[in-house]
């Protein structure tokens, strides 16, 4: 399950807007759950991430808590919708994390959830939930961290190279990935070697 980290967590647990919709269900239609298999997201994984499904909103739904407490939640439309996705709370403030590795130096960050699943099998990750990354966040990854990769999809490659530049003085080596597919639509051997190039 993602770690979550906010400096503004009180403030997130307090506004009633972040609470996930009242027929919140692990239960996951054929539709959305054959959308997470296709990016080989297995089923332990899922549990994990404790994704599950809203059948009022039609969204599968990406919740992050701290303690117990829910900080903020994406969800993701089925069928898709002009807008796609749709977040409670406030992830920019929030630092998404997952984190499977030790003695790792280096983080990933991405753009969406299905992405960060996929590459925490291989290098710690951070979740962007777009394609900004905060000064706080940056500073904070940087205590954790020696080594910055920053991976979205291949439409967002200039601003990869824009964010591994910026934040290039909080770190030894920070890099951008450019790969004609998104981190999720990619193989484990092709995002392990990606990683493994810097």
């Amino acid at each position: 399950m993602a770690d979550v980290e906010t400096e503004f967590t009180k403030n997130n647990k307090d506004n009633n807007d972040n609470n996930m919709p009242s027929d919140f269900s692990y239960s996951i239609p054929p539709v959305p759950y054959k959308w997470l298999k296709q990016y080989g997201i297995t089923n332990e994984e899922i549990i994990s991430n404790k994704i599950g499904w809203s059948n009022i909103k039609q969204m599968l739904i990406f919740p992050y808590s701290v303690n117990g407490d829910l900080i903020f939640w994406q969800g993701r439309y089925f069928p898709k919708q002009k807008v796609k996705c749709h977040t409670k709370g406030n992830p920019a403030n929030t630092l998404i994390l997952l984190d499977y590795m030790q003695d790792n130096q280096r983080v990933v960050v991405v753009e969406d959830p299905v992405s960060a699943i996929k590459v925490a099998r291989h290098a710690p990750v951070h979740c962007l939930f777009g394609s900004s990354l905060s000064m706080n966040n940056a500073i904070r990854l940087s205590r954790m961290y020696k080594e910055l990769i920053v991976w979205l999809d291949y439409d967002k490659v200039g601003e990869a190279a824009k964010l591994a530049k910026k934040f290039a003085p909080l770190y030894i080596v920070s890099k951008f990935v450019i790969s004609h597919d998104d981190p999720k639509e990619c193989s484990d051997a092709f995002i392990k070697e990606k990683i493994d190039e810097y």
